[in-house]
């Protein structure tokens, strides 16, 4: 998978570079003509909207195959009425109201979380919906990220892996890449086989840290292998998680016993994983209704409130 690229949004210029850098990736996903300059007025609406009402922020683009995801971010005053803010007309600052709605119009998704006095997220996924959510970000002013991810669904389970090259940059890239890589190859593999395939396979590279996390059919059980810092929780509702156990190690260097672990689920319950590049320390239950939205808002709330600046970040 390619990395997203996170935009800095405080200035008009700042709005241009987030359209210019959105519509490198539709010339690289091969959109038509029609599709890029639907994107690239989703991402101008987003990253102004950011600037107008959230006085700045972020905006982050990641491509999945063909479908474009734009994610816009702000700490800004908020508002209580985000289902209104996709009609046209509406606005909270005097401004014609039609921006939201345009991203409406041409958005296969499209969701916004808002908390009056503590900012505004905007999702939107162009070419496409998607249902899941993943946010990978390098290290501010690298190109290659350390990090990486795969998702994989069969009728009997639903694989969720991340992993995180030590250090960042093109070393760190190369392994979190050649691990995923042997993740995609073995699906048949237990968590536990996986990860010491992993390690097998870094031997010879960069260490990482990287945990999997099986999601069995029917929701109830999750079953969880973790070696290093890369974080898993089951979340069963807005006010009840379990933290999964990651054993100590780096694969590739020093992975004494991976074990999988066995965690009590719901077909409700949400699945988090994440690289050092976010705090743990991420309580659902001070966020109104945010528990029941989709992956991807939930996943841009806590990148923006708990990223830490210096590291990659999944």
């Amino acid at each position: 998978m390619q990395p997203g690229t996170a935009v800095s949004i405080q200035t008009s210029t700042d709005v241009a570079a987030a359209r210019r850098a959105a519509a490198n990736m539709a010339q690289q996903a091969e959109f038509s003509g029609r599709d890029a300059a639907n994107l690239a007025i989703v991402v101008t609406e987003a990253a102004s909207n950011v600037l107008k009402h959230g006085g700045g922020g972020e905006v982050l683009l990641h491509r999945f195959g063909s479908r474009m995801e734009i994610t816009a971010l702000d700490r800004g005053p908020g508002t209580a009425d985000a289902a209104k803010c996709f009609e046209d007309g509406f606005s909270t600052s005097g401004t014609p109201g039609s921006g939201l709605g345009a991203i409406s119009r041409l958005s296969a998704f499209r969701d916004l979380y808002s908390v009056p006095g503590a900012g505004t997220v905007l999702v939107a996924h162009v070419n496409g919906a998607g249902a899941h959510g993943v946010i990978n970000i390098p290290y501010p002013g690298e190109q290659a990220c350390g990090d990486t991810w795969t998702i994989d669904q069969t009728p009997e389970r639903g694989r969720i892996f991340i992993v995180d090259g030590l250090g960042h940059g093109m070393a760190a890239a190369a392994a979190a890449r050649a691990a995923a890589d042997m993740v995609e190859s073995k699906p048949g593999l237990n968590t536990a086989d996986l990860l010491g395939a992993v390690h097998g396979r870094l031997r010879s590279m960069r260490g990482a840290a990287a945990s999997v996390a099986d999601i069995l059919a029917g929701g109830e059980c999750v079953q969880f292998a973790g070696v290093g810092n890369v974080a898993g929780v089951v979340v069963v509702d807005a006010m009840t998680r379990r933290q999964m156990i990651s054993t100590n190690g780096i694969l590739g260097q020093e992975a004494r016993r991976i074990q999988t672990f066995s965690y009590p689920s719901r077909k409700s319950s949400l699945v988090v994983l994440h690289s050092d590049g976010l705090s743990a320390n991420w309580p659902l239950d001070k966020y109104p209704g945010l528990f029941a939205r989709h992956p991807s808002v939930i996943a841009a709330v806590l990148y923006r409130d708990f990223r830490r600046q210096r590291d990659d970040a999944t």
